[in-house]
């Protein structure tokens, strides 16, 4: 299985009509680590040109290392539109999250009747404590997993 990093810096910029434009700048190795990236400011030096040669306002900055797992072309199974919308609760303000996990394992059964899991049962019961360790919501704080749904497209 091949491993390629690859870092990057996702930019989001709000144009004159209130849309959004996004692009993503592919960093050097060198800057893997995200204390080297703040410490030698190449952000404050882009942002600065790149201002000067575009108009819009940057409201998004997200700074990402990633690694490859596989060259392959395709996977053998999974369907990218066939999800499982996970929905959490922030254990602090209480705020209500979601992410869609596209690719859903057809193995795996809803409720009879519904359409969500049962979390307590395998491998659901796993999952949502890995998740719970993982995950915090976009105010910081720890969260749980409420509930786990089946959906389709455009959910």
């Amino acid at each position: 299985m091949a491993r390629n990093p690859s870092i990057g810096l996702g930019v989001s910029r709000l144009d004159h009509s209130g849309e959004i434009g996004r692009f993503t700048i592919p960093l050097g190795a060198q800057f893997a680590d995200l204390d080297v990236f703040l410490a030698d400011d190449p952000w404050l030096d882009f942002s600065g040109s790149l201002n000067a040669v575009t108009d819009g306002l940057t409201i998004n900055i997200g700074y990402s290392v990633s690694e490859r797992f596989s060259n392959a072309e395709f996977a053998t199974a999974g369907q990218r539109e066939d999800k499982w919308l996970c929905i959490y609760q922030d254990n602090t303000t209480l705020a209500i999250y979601n992410i869609e996990l596209p690719c859903r394992k057809n193995s795996l059964a809803t409720v009879s009747g519904k359409d969500t899991v049962d979390l307590t049962v395998s491998p659901w019961a796993l999952f949502k404590t890995h998740f719970e360790a993982l995950v915090f919501s976009p105010d910081g704080n720890a969260t749980t997993l409420l509930e786990v749904r089946l959906v389709g497209r455009n959910n």
